[in-house]
């Protein structure tokens, strides 16, 4: 039987439409599942539809500043004060291994914190750090926050919180002061709880040297006024 014989420029086009049809078999390898962690599909394709990776925060280098200030101390001059995490991490809900509970947002900027004070606002190196801590050990903050001042113990220097998360009824409170010769130091201060969740309160002023804030009484499930005066250099509760 005499065979056809066909020309090379139909066999080529035979081919390529072979290879075509092909193609989709090619890469089709594996199950198709997308890589969450990486972004991509196990295929090795790219794609804009695919979800985010799990860890989709902003990438940040450390030290990485949390709350960038500046106040004027008692002789005018201008300082600048930043919250900095010197060590940790960033993670968020879509981070493997997350877990909510007490303390775990969203979106978590978690580790060790300190503040660091500049005289100038392009001084590369701080004149003065301090080791912010609390009794949870590292800090846990879901965004970035500004401090708020005030004089609280009516030297004149300016006076300022930074908060934790204590209880679903709201944040625990550290005072901290900013001393003439650009220094910070806590102070002394019975347990301050207010019904806030800010980083940084307004703690409301009962005369120069005192001041109140709401809070939850876990004793009577209630919310009352607690008021803290300034006595031998520390903040006490007063009792109702």
């Amino acid at each position: 039987m005499k065979l056809n014989k066909q020309s090379p420029f139909r066999q080529a086009a035979l081919l390529l439409a072979v290879l075509i049809c092909a193609l989709p078999l090619l890469f089709s390898c594996g199950d198709g599942s997308v890589d969450h962690v990486n972004g991509q599909n196990k295929r090795g394709q790219f794609s804009s539809d695919f979800p985010p990776p799990l860890t989709s925060g902003p990438p940040f280098t450390l030290p990485f500043t949390i709350s960038r200030n500046f106040v004027q101390l008692t002789d005018g001059t201008t300082v600048y004060i930043n919250v900095d995490m010197i060590e940790g991490e960033y993670y968020d809900k879509n981070s493997p291994g997350y877990a909510p509970g007490d303390g775990i947002y969203d979106t978590n900027y978690n580790g060790k914190y300190q503040i660091s004070v500049y005289t100038a606002i392009d001084q590369p190196k701080a004149v003065f750090t301090m080791p912010v801590t609390f009794e949870r050990g590292k800090l846990n903050f879901d965004k970035q926050f500004q401090l708020v001042f005030d004089d609280y113990n009516g030297d004149g220097s300016p006076d300022f919180t930074i908060g934790q998360w204590g209880s679903g009824k709201g944040n625990v409170y550290q005072i901290y002061t900013v001393t003439p010769n650009a220094e910070i130091k806590q102070l002394p201060c019975d347990t301050l709880s207010t019904t806030s969740f800010d980083y940084s309160v307004q703690l409301k002023k009962a005369s120069s040297n005192s001041f109140s804030c709401e809070a939850y009484d876990e004793k009577t499930n209630k919310t009352v006024i607690r008021t803290y005066n300034w006595q031998n250099d520390r903040f006490v509760l007063q009792l109702p």
